[in-house]
């Protein structure tokens, strides 16, 4: 079985958080990757594959959503499979930098 989601939003490259939402929604998103399986990082794009589960699944649902508030120039696809969850992140190149700071764990 698989369903595939896209979520697309190519307008501006600003992100409209506050310094101290931004923080929280990175926790987020790292909290969410410290469960990933594998995950590459290329130019314009981060490829992450999780393990299929529903808690995972909301969680990736409820961020790709917040998303569209604050990041509307990021566009995510969402593949499921019976065993894995398979997110791609597509951004601008303006953005590799903020992206950086997100990946980075520490």
């Amino acid at each position: 079985m698989s369903d595939t989601t896209t979520v697309s939003y190519p307008e501006r490259a600003t992100c409209s958080l506050s310094p101290n939402a931004l923080s929280e929604r990175r926790g987020a998103w790292r909290s969410l990757m410290a469960q990933a399986l594998h995950r590459r990082v290329e130019p314009g794009r981060v490829l992450s594959t999780y393990p299929n589960g529903p808690e995972i699944a909301r969680s990736l649902a409820q961020l790709v959503e917040a998303e569209k508030d604050c990041c509307p120039f990021l566009e995510f696809d969402i593949r499921e499979s019976d065993s894995t969850i398979e997110v791609e992140l597509r951004y601008p190149p303006e953005f590799a930098a903020m992206l950086a700071s997100v990946l980075d764990p520490h």
